[in-house]
């Protein structure tokens, strides 16, 4: 209503649905005229297909009250006539649409829409995309007021940001735009792709049992967990909703998979409580099926339990639901608070409760607990079940599956799915294929057998868990079905293979002698052992003279390190000549570093720098995981071979990426990376080149200078923000070589004016960029610290002279090279530095002792005590340039750079 785009957190059952939709309808009604025909006035976007039926009818409840908009849709029904007439046909109304894919056709969603002339769009993204689509359907400037994204997130998951990026282009610019979510903060690195300008950000929060405001879900939902084995989770679920008091109204039970609801469908009833009947709703349902179960749940009169995967799980408000079960753990944490908040809502009572399997799978509560999602054990009422109870059950559902093929065949598929959901959680740490009791899942799922799997292939158990069936005679209850196995069951007992297949070729005899086996492998360890030095000799001689002492200075580095290993020597950092007042220091910081399970993404690891600091953190790193970010395959792969040498205990993955300028690239980097990471405890950011050529635009429209040395780097911090803030210290370190803090173009932050081009200018402002965004950063998330480094003349091949004339060239490699390089320190001094950085105990957060690791905290950019941004020279030591950044600080020059930053990205991925 304050023509100001909005971003609204709130906790789930708050009323969030109600926030937008009577701003949006006053909006609409508020206008000096009515919308045109064929031109829509709002949208409101949801994910869901149920989600976006439930906001339609909260709508219409609301409209009711308008008698004008209430006359409209009535006529339209064919249910008013009367009382339109009592309205003049240019009175300001409300017409709402909603547009579900599945239900109908596009053809007919239009034809509706140019019958009725809607002017609010209630829709899932798809559907919506085609309706714009077409040229009979309007959105101006002059027209359209509001989109609504609801459930923020998840429309920004990759199934649907292809859609909205393009429905965003379809609508007009200048135009007020909502967010709205549980979790929104969770996506805040897609958030600025959705073309928001100057959002205000809106928080709900709840107090906690203190009275700090500190909770996510609301006050009157229990949050809860309970440990038992996957063979007692159906038995426990059972007790529950009939030792409940009251019996819940309603329930909800969140399997991982499609195929799990389609078979537990069939066995669930028959240990449900008398009187409890069951509901099944999952996303591959036919539309009228889901439409149909859903009313079917939500209309039910004596208690229900609806059996659904995460298609119900975000915004749908149902009214009575009493409890909600998750039998498994959500594959994505996000959707963890999501699912529980179905129960609780606007102030009523409600419990959730997840079932975790003893061991590993308990360290969720402690995860939940950092994502300010607490749990607490069950202890009322007591579930807890027997053996011989979980015996029984596992009986009776057995029996059931062996009276129908049917149900043992989707047992297997329901099975193979789960297994491969599991094997996908994002929190990977926590649940681990390694950790599996294949026997007790089994029972769970009442498995005749397990089915044939990659995962089993280690498993020395017996796939047969029930010994006394006949499988040849084990047939289906449908006759058609059993007539197919018959006839298949024939073709294979008489030609050895069933119908429309090849017959199995005979397998080679594998009684190879011993000797020869022996004589085989040696032969081959021979040859690949010739093949190696035969590619190492040809790697060598390749090799320039620098590059050549750096391999005989890392060959003496291992044999250092080999030998200190044997004698049982501790291993102790020393840094470069120029670092020997501070070696003290950095002997503590070899101690933090060596501690184990530390995760680190190094992006520019094939550069000098780099490289170099990647080896010091694998020397002084205990079983470190190291990503390793750069443009050169082959370095990546040699990196990789050198860096096992030197520590043989860490994980090292190279990930190669093309362009580095490249936002799209980067984000792509990212996301293979955060499929993999639950948290990272160090980000070092060395990428980069010096370019003394004219501005090179890349394919986004980015500067490659600017881009690399700026845009990209932020970009990487931003797209790992979870990740840092689930380390218990994480650190960002930026190295930023030619060049320091110096003055910017107010006027042209882009630098597209030609008058402003040029290396030294994109340098200094760059520079200024990376601290005073770093300080924004910081101000945000306050738990990360920030380092930015500058690391003095270094010897490295950085410099790119394409666009320079034959004068210029000539000074550069002839007198400024060889200068420089007298007083250059060497990449691997340089590389040690950055490791100080990135683990001294100075340069954490600010601690309430102003103390850590027994350090006192260096003075941060802006020159307080352990402010968190720290800019370094290169020997290390905290500067602050107060001449230059003191005057744009005080301009607001943090929060302009960073809206154009934020504009930057989003030109460069809407190209």
């Amino acid at each position: 209503m304050g023509y100001k785009d909005v971003v609204v957190e709130a906790v789930t059952g708050s009323g969030k649905t109600l926030a937008f939709l009577i701003p949006v309808l006053e909006r609409l009604l508020r206008l000096d005229e009515p919308t045109k025909k064929h031109h829509v006035g709002g949208i409101v976007l949801a994910p869901t297909r149920e989600l976006a039926s439930q906001i339609y009818d909260v709508a219409k409840t609301i409209l009711v009250f308008h008698g004008p908009s209430k006359a409209a849709f009535d006529l339209l029904d064919g249910s008013g006539e009367s009382t339109a007439e009592v309205y003049p046909k240019n009175t300001t109304k409300v017409i709402p649409q909603l547009l579900l894919g599945g239900s109908t056709t596009a053809a007919q969603d239009l034809s509706q829409f140019l019958r009725t002339s809607p002017n609010l769009l209630i829709s899932t993204p798809g559907r919506l995309l085609e309706i714009l689509s077409s040229p009979h359907v309007h959105c101006p400037q002059s027209s359209f007021e509001v989109l609504v994204l609801d459930e923020a997130d998840r429309l920004l998951d990759m199934g649907f940001k292809e859609d909205l990026q393009k429905i965003l282009k379809l609508l007009p610019k200048q135009r007020r735009t909502g967010l709205f979510s549980a979790s929104v903060s969770e996506a805040v690195d897609q958030i600025i792709r959705v073309g928001l300008r100057n959002p205000v950000r809106i928080a709900v929060k709840v107090k906690g049992a203190h009275g700090a405001e500190d909770r996510r879900t609301p006050a009157s939902l229990q949050m809860k967990y309970m440990t038992t084995p996957a063979s007692y989770k159906i038995p426990a679920l059972a007790k529950l909703i009939r030792d409940l008091e009251p019996t819940p109204a309603k329930t909800i039970v969140y399997l991982s998979t499609c195929a799990a609801v389609d078979y537990f469908q069939h066995l669930m009833p028959s240990v449900l409580p008398d009187g409890v009947s069951l509901v099944p709703l999952h996303g591959k349902h036919p539309s009228n099926v889901r439409q149909k179960n859903f009313a079917r749940f939500i209309n039910a009169a004596s208690p229900v339990v609806l059996l659904t995967t995460d298609v119900a799980a975000r915004g749908l408000d149902v009214p009575s639901v009493d409890l909600v079960v998750q039998i498994d753990p959500p594959s994505d944490p996000k959707v963890f608070l999501h699912r529980c908040g179905r129960a609780g809502r606007a102030g009523r009572k409600g419990l959730s409760i997840v079932f975790l399997q003893p061991g590993r799978e308990e360290d969720y509560v402690s995860f939940l607990e950092v994502r300010q999602t607490p749990v607490q054990p069950l202890h009322q009422p007591d579930v807890g079940i027997s053996e011989d109870q979980s015996t029984a059950v596992t009986q009776k559902l057995r029996a059931m599956v062996r009276e129908d093929r049917a149900l043992h065949d989707k047992a297997q598929k329901a099975f193979v799915s789960w297994v491969r959901s599991y094997s996908k959680h994002q929190a990977s740490s926590i649940f681990r294929m390694d950790d599996l009791d294949w026997d007790d899942l089994a029972r769970g799922w009442a498995l005749l057998r397990l089915p044939k799997m990659p995962e089993l292939k280690k498993w020395q158990g017996d796939r047969f868990m029930v010994k006394d069936i006949d499988w040849d005679n084990y047939g289906y209850k449908d006759k058609r079905r059993e007539k197919q196995r018959k006839l298949a069951l024939a073709e294979f007992q008489e030609n050895g293979h069933y119908q429309g297949t090849k017959p199995t070729a005979p397998q080679k005899s594998q009684t190879t002698p011993w000797s020869q086996k022996i004589e085989k492998k040696v032969d081959k360890e021979k040859r690949r052992s010739k093949k190696l030095a035969r590619r190492e000799n040809e790697r060598f001689t390749k090799m320039t003279e620098e590059e050549r002492q750096a391999e005989e200075q890392t060959k003496r580095m291992i044999e250092d390190v080999k030998r200190q290993r044997e004698a049982g020597q501790d291993e102790v950092f020393e840094g470069g000549a120029a670092c020997n007042k501070i070696q003290t220091q950095q002997h503590r910081m070899s101690r933090r570093a060596g501690s184990s399970g530390l995760v680190a993404v190094v992006v520019g690891g094939t550069g000098g720098i780099g490289k170099a600091f990647v080896k010091s953190l694998a020397i002084n790193t205990n079983s470190p995981k190291i990503y390793i970010v750069g443009r050169n395959e082959q370095v990546l792969d040699s990196l990789k071979t050198e860096l096992t040498s030197l520590n043989s205990s860490g994980t090292y993955i190279p990930i190669p990426c093309r362009d580095l300028s490249l936002i799209k690239e980067v984000d792509a980097v990212s996301r293979k990376i955060k499929s993999q990471e639950e948290k990272i405890d160090i980000l070092y950011q060395s990428q980069g080149y010096v370019s003394f050529g004219k501005r090179d635009e890349n394919e986004e429209g980015l500067d490659k200078l600017a881009s690399v040395r700026y845009y990209g780097k932020i970009r990487f911090i931003l797209n790992f923000l979870d990740q840092l803030e689930a380390a218990p210290s994480p650190r960002v370190i930026i190295v930023l070589a030619a060049g320091l803090e110096g003055s910017i173009f107010p006027d042209d932050l882009g630098m597209r004016n030609p008058k402003n081009d040029g290396f030294l200018n994109a340098a200094s402002s760059t520079a200024t960029f990376v601290t005073l965004s770093l300080e924004k950063l910081h101000q945000k998330h306050p738990k990360i610290s920030f380092v930015h480094l500058y690391p003095g003349i270094t010897k490295t091949d950085l410099f790119k002279t394409e666009h320079l004339g034959p004068v210029a060239k000539f000074i550069l490699n002839w007198v400024l090279f060889p200068i420089s390089h007298l007083a250059a320190y060497s990449a691997d001094e340089v590389g040690q530095r950055a490791l100080y950085a990135a683990t001294n105990g100075r340069f954490r957060v600010q601690a309430p002792s102003r103390q850590a690791s027994g350090l006192p905290l260096a003075e941060g950019s802006d020159g307080e005590v352990g402010s968190g941004v720290y800019t370094l020279n290169q020997y290390t030591d905290p500067v602050h340039n107060d001449k230059v950044l003191k005057p744009y600080r005080s301009q607001g020059f943090r929060e302009k750079i960073w809206e154009h930053t934020i504009e930057e990205f989003e030109t460069a991925l809407a190209k």
